[in-house]
């Protein structure tokens, strides 16, 4: 068993700070290691692979304002946006799959209705997705 493995179990937790690290083997296998990393474990780390990067100034995507409002804008209309036009789909043609008027698609778009549990499936039927993708979060 490499060292590395064998020190993986008993890091203490009494660290502080990310480390993003990518290394490979001599065998090609890949490790891929985010989080808080002791010394400890880097040496044995280093001991059975190749660091091929090491960041310290790694964030994690997803506690970024850009990620969060980005999530929210695609968590709401924009998603049926997105998906419609992946599908070369005018609002027209939506709104008729739907059931229901443009200014209503228009609306559900850009944010100005919000989508109920009855239109989440319709769209999801449309749209080959999950009915709660189209829900905002906590419902």
């Amino acid at each position: 068993m490499p060292a590395a493995e064998k020190v993986l179990p008993t890091i203490p937790k009494s660290h502080s700070g990310d480390l993003f690290v990518l290394a490979r083997d001599d065998h090609g296998h890949r490790l891929q290691l985010f989080g808080c990393v002791t010394r400890t474990v880097m040496e044995a780390i280093r001991n059975d692979y190749t660091i091929e990067s090491e960041d310290d100034s790694y964030i994690d995507v997803t506690s970024t304002n850009w990620y969060k409002k980005s999530r929210d804008r695609l968590r709401h209309g924009g998603l049926i946006r997105l998906l419609r036009s992946h599908k070369n789909m005018s609002q027209g043609d939506l709104c008729k799959l739907l059931g229901v008027t443009s200014k209503y698609v228009s609306d559900l778009e850009h944010g100005r209705r919000p989508v109920s549990v009855k239109m989440a499936k319709k769209l999801a039927d449309v749209f080959g997705r999950k009915p709660e993708r189209f829900l905002p979060l906590g419902e």
